[in-house]
């Protein structure tokens, strides 16, 4: 926790307005900006439902009051792509986020760049050319995957007559990993790594309008399956959920993998 927030009046206020004593509204923050660390590093959590909010933090009264007191006080800041940020977050979070970041290629979801001053100059003179390739190779495909959009979510991505919520697509998300992490008959469970990066190139491909609802059931969750049913996944060679997406290991834009035909390893999954 930043030195002198248990103190700040914010705190005092956030407590007054959840009626709660000081000590549990500290406890309370701590245990948002760790939950925020590990599932929304970027800063972005109002990409996750206010419900996973609340249980994260141990809240048992009503999500949304919840909150509306964060967003009030601003302990979260209001987002016109993300929902809401939280508020400082380059100050709250430790370094390990920074270096979480900038190994995966990310900015934060403010648009800074993470900071790399607790790494090997080696490793960070690497890392900071990753980025400039990245940003530079590609500028409108790279940018604005990288970049927060400044663009409202368009209206291919709406089903149903109505506005879906990034809170809806990001159940979705939680769906498709949990689709790729779904045990064999023979108890097999395929890695799913790098979730975080996947989700925010997910995320900005619901933006541009090419995950839909649909495009999700009729091409993305068919595709795991036969990816999952494949000689290639049995044997190992599982792409990571980025590269699914069409996130290159050099931190480029690169062609998708759902469209993927692999060869099938059989008709039964007693090889797993």
């Amino acid at each position: 926790m930043k030195r002198g927030s248990p103190r700040h009046p914010k705190m005092k206020a956030l407590a007054r307005r959840l009626k709660i004593d000081l000590p549990h509204a500290v406890g309370l923050m701590e245990m948002l900006w760790h939950y925020a660390g590990e599932f929304a590093p970027a800063g972005d959590l109002g990409k996750l439902p206010d419900e996973d909010i609340a249980e994260a933090v141990g809240w048992k009264k009503k999500p949304e009051a919840l909150v509306a007191a964060l967003l009030a006080e601003r302990w979260l800041d209001p987002h016109p792509d993300h929902r809401f940020l939280v508020h400082d977050w380059l100050d709250h979070c430790d370094d390990t986020v920074h270096m979480k970041l900038a190994r995966a290629g990310m900015r934060f979801a403010c648009g800074t760049m993470p900071s790399m001053r607790r790494m090997s100059s080696a490793e960070r003179e690497r890392l900071e050319a990753l980025f400039v390739r990245r940003e530079s190779a590609l500028p409108s495909q790279a940018l604005a995957l990288a970049l927060p959009s400044q663009a409202k979510p368009s209206q291919a991505a709406l089903g149903g007559g109505e506005r879906r919520t990034s809170a809806h697509f990001s159940s979705r998300f939680r769906e498709v990993v949990d689709a790729w992490k779904k045990p064999t008959a023979a108890g097999k469970v395929f890695a799913c790594t790098q979730v975080d990066l996947a989700y925010q190139v997910w995320t900005h491909l619901v933006e541009m309008g090419t995950i839909t609802d649909e495009f999700i059931d009729s091409t993305i969750l068919p595709s795991i399956e036969r990816h999952r049913a494949s000689k290639q996944w049995r044997d190992g060679y599982v792409p990571s959920v980025a590269t699914f997406f069409g996130w290159s290991k050099e931190g480029r834009p690169n062609a998708p993998r759902w469209n993927d035909q692999p060869d099938p390893a059989g008709t039964s999954e007693q090889d797993y």
